[in-house]
């Protein structure tokens, strides 16, 4: 692959335990581990990809989702192009209580322009929670959607491509409004993607 084009910080958002370390891990090494170890406030890995040919560095930042690091992800959320809000499948709890709180905070310390993923982790697990009425609730609001396997890699790949897509559309949308219609690198990325939706 030549050296990436483009460059876009990416945080992964959610609970402690939901399995965002995993997802990342499962992602950038192709790995995963059964032993559970806590992320301390936050941790980092660079991974390169190409989308529709187009060679893309992905700082990917896993942020540490207990209460008491909430003033590091603070710091590490701003200037984030993506974010990926993960949730645990196998966890009973009130969903949409858990998604709005999370988006609160995400729209404090981010805004409301950068594209958002919502994951529904641990499909390898019994589900706690009903997913046809957390699917549609999600999609009530407006964001996309995605049930993955950390463990197994299920759908873990192509949720990172998602949301890798959203933040290029983002961007190219914006440099099209600063700059006209003008035709640039990452706008020919965006027409193309566009053209596969």
């Amino acid at each position: 692959m030549s050296k990436p084009k483009f460059t876009f910080k990416l945080v992964l958002l959610g609970d402690q335990a939901v399995g965002k370390t995993s997802l990342v891990l499962r992602f950038v090494n192709h790995t995963f581990s059964e032993h559970y170890i806590s992320t301390i406030g936050a941790d980092f890995l660079i991974k390169d990809l190409e989308l529709l040919g187009a060679p893309i560095r992905l700082m990917i930042w896993d942020l540490g989702g207990q209460e008491q690091w909430e003033g590091v992800r603070a710091r590490y959320m701003q200037g984030s192009d993506g974010v990926i809000l993960v949730f645990d499948v196998s966890r009973k709890q009130n969903i949409e209580y858990y998604i709005f709180n999370w988006i609160k905070e995400i729209k404090e310390f981010i805004g409301e322009k950068a594209p958002l993923i919502i994951v529904g982790n641990k499909m390898d697990l019994k589900p706690q929670i009903d997913l046809s009425k957390t699917e549609k609730f999600i999609k009530d609001l407006n964001y996309p959607y995605v049930e993955t396997s950390a463990k197994t890699g299920d759908r873990v790949e192509g949720m990172f491509q998602r949301i890798t897509a959203g933040i290029v559309v983002d961007k190219a949308e914006y440099i099209k409004r600063i700059k006209g219609l003008e035709d640039t690198d990452i706008s020919d990325i965006f027409t193309k993607i566009r053209e596969r939706t």
